[in-house]
């Protein structure tokens, strides 16, 4: 895609959701002062208002795999230190269905856009079985993977001073939840 018809493909989603949820929110003072998009997930069910979601709000469901030694229980909050990579991010689901969906996230220089509106096209069209296929999951993931290693860089700069002072280890990192996502085995 050239980056003309990124700019307008961004416009589009822009004026069409993302202003509009702004607005709403900043009307009923439920947007931070400092709030900036990191990432945003526009949920397109059928015959329902889109749901649009902000960074910490996105709640989806990824595979991945425990950092050695991680013994991660179902339900349990996950931290940092037990993950060793995120390999896949399960589809946008709506009332046990699959969504159609725009997802963007900053990646440090400019914001990438994956989209999917599939499960919206009429089954005369597309088959239902071509519906269910999701191939989005593993960039998804990617993205997420992205986010966890800028928190662990994140961690050591706040830190800097205390890494200076001892012999740096990827255990030393300290733990906190991870809020924005649920994470599962698989």
């Amino acid at each position: 895609m050239d980056l003309q018809s990124f700019e307008l493909l961004f416009q589009q989603i822009d004026s069409l959701w993302i202003a509009p949820e702004i607005k709403k929110r900043q009307i009923s003072e439920k947007l931070p002062v400092d709030f900036k998009i990191h990432r945003c997930l526009i949920k397109l069910p059928k015959g329902i208002a889109p749901i649009i979601e902000f960074n910490e709000e996105i709640n989806l469901q990824a595979e991945f795999e425990a950092a050695p030694n991680e013994n991660i229980q179902a339900g349990n909050l996950v931290y940092l230190h037990q993950i060793k990579k995120i390999k896949n991010v399960k589809a946008p689901i709506i009332n046990d269905t699959r969504v159609a969906f725009v997802f963007l996230y900053w990646n440090n220089t400019q914001y990438d856009v994956i989209f999917d509106f599939t499960p919206n096209i009429p089954d005369d069209i597309i088959a239902k079985e071509q519906k269910e296929i999701w191939k989005y999951g593993e960039v998804i993931g990617e993205s997420f993977q992205k986010i966890l290693s800028e928190n662990t860089i994140a961690i050591q700069l706040q830190n800097y001073e205390l890494f200076n002072t001892i012999w740096f280890c990827g255990q030393l990192l300290p733990s906190f939840p991870i809020h924005y996502q649920k994470l599962l085995l698989k």
